[in-house]
């Protein structure tokens, strides 16, 4: 664009379909339902833009200026937003399938019901950003330190958000409510996990290899064939717990509450239950107990029997 009388021109048209508006402003400018498609905005300053409901699929956003605008319900699948600023945007049902948001700044975003199927949100700030039923199949979250969703202050939730699949191995979830949330099949291998709550999340073929769980609660949970191994899991709260085919070799369940819980097949291999609670757990002959260290501190190679 070489004029502003021409960036008008295409503003009131309403279609920017693979246009280059790289570094130019748009604050503030009305772009509701806009057909910004394959658009290239590198480095545009779009801060309090309104974009509700406008198709920014696979549009070229990285670097771009989006503080306090408004997206709810944009279309910004496939999009790049690399490096981009998002500070406190709002993107209430926003599609950001398959987006890049690798370095991008989400604090205080609200991403409320949106949709972050496939996303790569790896380096990316997300202090005080609400997730509440985001769906994050699939996502990329690797090395992400979360504990600033909970933010004292802020209406943060991570409950009943999809993570199937999702890359989450390392990242620190300290403290974080993550109740009802999905992460079947997900890798949450070497996460800190201490004190976060996952009561009756699904995280069945999840990875869980070597986490750092200590007094984390996961009652009513389901970890149906979910890796363990290594895990700690000291004074964690599992009652009702669901852990059939479950691999808990060389875990270390120290002091854990594990009342009715669910054994089925479970491995428990050289596992440590030092002082664990074990009151009505169930299938625990189907279980296998080997070395295991039983809540008496005595190691054994026999099925509990209480």
């Amino acid at each position: 664009m070489d004029s502003t009388s021409d960036l008008d021109r295409v503003l009131r048209a309403r279609s920017l379909t693979g246009v280059d508006l790289s570094r130019v402003s748009l604050a503030g400018s009305g772009l509701q339902m806009a057909a910004l498609a394959g658009v290239r905005l590198v480095g545009a300053d779009m801060h309090e833009a309104n974009l509700v409901n406008a198709d920014l699929q696979a549009a070229d956003l990285s670097e771009v200026d989006l503080t306090h605008a408004h997206l709810w319900g944009a279309n910004l699948a496939k999009a790049n937003l690399g490096g981009a600023c998002l500070v406190g945007a709002q993107l209430w049902g926003a599609n950001l399938s398959g987006a890049n948001l690798s370095g991008a700044n989400l604090n205080g975003a609200d991403l409320y019901g949106a949709n972050l199927t496939g996303a790569d949100l790896r380096g990316s700030s997300l202090s005080g950003t609400r997730l509440f039923l985001a769906n994050m199949t699939e996502a990329v979250l690797s090395g992400l330190d979360l504990r600033a969703l909970n933010k004292v202050g802020t209406q943060t939730d991570l409950r009943f958000s999809q993570f199937r699949g999702a890359d989450l191995s390392g990242v620190n979830l300290y403290y974080t409510v993550l109740s009802g949330s999905d992460f079947s099949g997900a890798d949450l291998s070497g996460a800190y996990l201490k004190d976060s709550l996952f009561t009756e999340c699904n995280l069945t073929g999840a990875s869980l290899r070597g986490a750092y769980c200590k007094g984390f609660s996961l009652l009513k949970a389901t970890l149906s064939d979910c890796d363990l191994s290594g895990a700690d899991i000291t004074g964690a709260r599992l009652k009702q717990a669901s852990f059939c085919g479950a691999n808990l070799t060389d875990s270390d369940l120290t002091g854990s509450h594990l009342d009715n819980a669910d054994l089925s097949r479970a491995d428990l291999t050289k596992a440590n239950l030092t002082d664990a609670r074990l009151s009505g757990i169930r299938n625990a002959e189907t279980a296998t107990w080997v070395n295991t260290i039983w809540p008496d501190g005595i190691a054994r190679s026999e099925p509990y029997g209480g």
